[in-house]
């Protein structure tokens, strides 16, 4: 096992009267909890020191303390004859690590914060004193709850009497009322390390941002963090256009909702009321007439030869209109879909 010497090895501590802590006990934890965690006696990291280490006569402890690589301590001195855990300690140092251990939680992408956070909310913890500018607007914070290690991002800090955090939670996560400790991200907002580019520079190595109002879809209930879901339309249908009058990316048409359209559909109804004209008849006759049976009738000197006489049918109609009602099987147009909605980057 690797291990590394703790900072001040073997010191001495006093009392409140200057003289020194004679059984005085030195818990180890794990940086900011009340997890006991082990040191060693020397630097091959075999032989693990008690838990409490108690003091010797002079107050120092009666081996050397070696902490383990990567991990960050709190030590609590407490008073001969306290408890475990301590009841009434002297002090407790959080975010210890050993001499040179690069590869502490403390030195590497998150700090720790060394505080006691009190629940408040699933988004929200206090701190005591005025810890505002540590814990920035915008700053990262890595938090151990009952759930395991949550993450997310702070939105307000203020003061008042105590430091009063609200983060806007990564998805999934949340705080819990099992909250014993977080870390920061080691990089401040304000002049941080890394560079601040411009939307054009971030292009140039091909890391660019979305920019603000650009619209996305989202095959989702809700707009992700940083986006605003745009309720302004309902139950439309996408069209992709490309160039012409009225094809413009974001415009809008059309009159029927998507699922007005696309329901089962019934055909019936029955066509405009039409009276046939002259044109639209069959070219037709009709015939009739009255035939004389008298022929050569003399009458004196003359005689008379009956013909025969035609005379035209009477007429009837009111030349009104007619319709043809008509009807047919039902067509289900209820397509398969999926629901998506659309936002704005904030």
């Amino acid at each position: 096992m690797t291990v590394f010497i703790a900072p001040n090895p073997r010191q001495q501590y006093l009392d409140a009267n200057g003289d020194p802590l004679s059984g005085g006990l030195l818990f180890t934890y794990a940086a900011g909890t009340t997890t006991k965690t082990a040191t060693y006696t020397t630097s091959v990291g075999n032989v693990a020191n008690s838990n409490p280490i108690v003091l010797d006569s002079s107050g120092r402890t009666p081996y050397g303390i070696w902490l383990t690589d990567g991990q960050a301590y709190k030590f609590t001195l407490a008073p001969y004859g306290d408890t475990d855990p301590p009841s009434a300690s002297i002090f407790s140092e959080n975010s210890i690590d050993g001499t040179n251990d690069f590869d502490a939680v403390g030195t590497s992408q998150w700090a720790v914060s060394g505080f006691d956070p009190t629940y408040i909310s699933t988004t929200q913890f206090t701190v005591t004193g005025d810890q505002t500018s540590i814990l920035q607007v915008g700053r990262r914070i890595q938090a151990t709850v009952s759930s395991g290690t949550v993450y997310g991002q702070i939105s307000v800090s203020a003061y008042t009497s105590i430091t009063t955090v609200t983060l806007v939670m990564d998805a999934g996560d949340s705080l819990d009322s099992g909250m014993i400790s977080f870390n920061y991200g080691i990089l401040s907002v304000t002049d941080p390390s890394i560079p601040k580019l411009s939307v054009t520079q971030w292009q140039a190595i091909g890391l660019a941002p979305i920019p603000a109002t650009t619209v996305m879809l989202f095959v989702q209930a809700s707009a992700p963090t940083g986006w605003t879901q745009v309720t302004t339309y309902n139950d439309r249908a996408l069209r992709i256009v490309s160039t012409g009058t009225g094809n413009v990316g974001g415009a809008v048409g059309g009159s029927v909702a998507f699922e007005t359209a696309f329901a089962s559909q019934t055909p019936a109804g029955s066509n405009a009321g039409t009276a046939i004209s002259t044109a639209q008849m069959p070219a037709h006759t009709h015939t009739g007439g009255i035939n004389s049976s008298v022929a050569g009738v003399q009458a004196g000197a003359q005689t008379y030869t009956a013909t025969s006489a035609s005379i035209a049918s009477g007429s009837t109609g009111g030349g009104g209109t007619h319709t043809h009602a008509f009807s047919g099987t039902a067509i289900d147009l209820n397509v398969h879909f999926i629901n998506a909605i659309y936002a704005t980057k904030n």
